[in-house]
């Protein structure tokens, strides 16, 4: 267990930027600066390793003002990807394609060790004499870190793990070895050749003996060629012949990227993979083929693969009314408004647009309702009890 009593924090700044804030309102101003700070550094010792180990975390913007549970990231090699992953973490998160997440990045003193499991290759041993540490690095993960974070933070119970290189192969080798432990899989030109293959023969081995695997792993190769490329390539297609009832998977070659550029595209296409059905991107598209009742599944079906309960976003609302309204389709426009209005509570302004365009069409009754309820809101509108009057409906 990680001793907190003697656990020390230290606040890591990683990214402090110059802020210009014209703060006085007369006719001198002062120019003040301060920190950005987008990560908290903390040093604990760790009896399963022997050794202290720094993991940076990162918060969504807000979270000290709200209660909210958040899904957890873990990242491989943290010191190397921190930055841009919590970056794209955010904008995916404010852009609703994802949930927003609480990142840790791990970061290791010998990565060798901690990332790769054992090889029998002779060049491999003498090349790396620390590597094999997987197993004990993994416990570490399950026994220390992960309570840690769980008892101190407030996570979701969904963890996603990314790892690049070693830590990519850390990646597919910890979906083997216990399945549970994570629920998606980020894998960034894992290091396949490890071992002659081997991994690829494990893989194998697993894959024929399990008939149930609930995870997402998206798998990326850049430039690299050769065994490598050739493993995962291997790995792919043993995939896409014994996929495991319930496993989501795919495999994408960038053959542009290098090893090195590949990490910042992977992270983003693979947290989009992996949140694929978090949000639809083309809402109305759904509705005209397959009516209300589909967005309605569409985000119950996602809340089931997630485990993250929520309702329909207020921006997806926005995007079908505005759509339905804009092509005329008024009726549509009211099953939307009625089916969603109590679980997203929307703006009154949003009712109002409604209600106007009802009126500019003639259709006084449904308008006159919406322009009530737009009154039972916010008794003083003036577009809602003017129209009312104009009509010479009781107020």
């Amino acid at each position: 267990m990680i001793r907190e009593a003697v656990m020390t924090r230290i606040i890591a700044v990683l990214q402090v930027l110059a802020l210009a804030l014209f703060a006085s309102v007369h006719a001198q101003s002062q120019e003040t600066r301060s920190p950005i700070i987008i990560g908290e550094g903390i040093r604990q010792p760790s009896d399963i390793m022997g050794e202290d180990r720094v993991v940076i975390i990162g918060t969504p913007q807000g979270y000290e003002r709200t209660d909210q549970r958040y899904p957890v990231l873990y990242l491989l090699d943290g010191g190397l990807h921190y930055q841009h992953t919590t970056a794209i973490t955010q904008f995916l998160g404010a852009n609703l394609y994802m949930p927003q997440m609480i990142v840790v990045a791990i970061n290791s003193p010998d990565r060798v060790r901690d990332l790769t499991p054992k090889s029998s290759d002779p060049d491999e041993i003498e090349r790396y004499p620390t590597h094999g540490g997987f197993e004990t690095f993994q416990r570490y993960l399950k026994e220390e870190l992960i309570p840690w974070v769980e008892g101190n933070y407030r996570t979701h119970p969904y963890r996603i793990l990314i790892g690049h290189s070693f830590g990519g192969l850390f990646a597919v080798q910890s979906l083997i070895a216990e399945p549970g432990l994570f629920d998606a899989y980020v894998a960034i030109s894992p290091s396949m050749h490890w071992d002659t293959q081997a991994l690829v023969a494990g893989a194998e081995n697993f894959l024929e003996r399990t008939e149930t695997l609930p995870a997402t792993f998206y798998m990326s190769a850049g430039n690299e060629g050769r065994e490598s490329l050739g493993g995962m390539r291997k790995l792919a297609a043993m995939f896409d012949e014994k996929s495991p009832q319930g496993f989501v998977w795919t495999f994408e070659h960038m053959p542009l990227e290098s090893h090195g550029s590949i990490s910042l595209k992977s992270i983003y296409n693979g947290l989009e993979f992996v949140f694929q059905d978090w949000s639809l991107r083309n809402p109305y598209e759904i509705y005209k083929k397959f009516g209300v009742d589909a967005i309605e599944i569409f985000h119950i079906n996602g809340q089931e693969r997630y485990g993250i309960e929520r309702s329909l976003p207020i921006t997806t609302f926005a995007t079908l009314l505005g759509d339905a309204i804009y092509r005329n389709n008024l009726d549509g426009a009211i099953e939307i408004m009625d089916r969603f209005y109590t679980s997203v509570n929307p703006p009154v302004s949003y009712v109002e647009f409604l209600a106007n365009a009802l009126r500019d069409k003639g259709r006084r009754e449904a308008a006159t309702r919406y322009y009530r309820e737009i009154l039972s809101r916010e008794p003083n509108n003036q577009n809602a009890k003017q129209t009312l009057m104009d009509w010479g409906e009781d107020l």
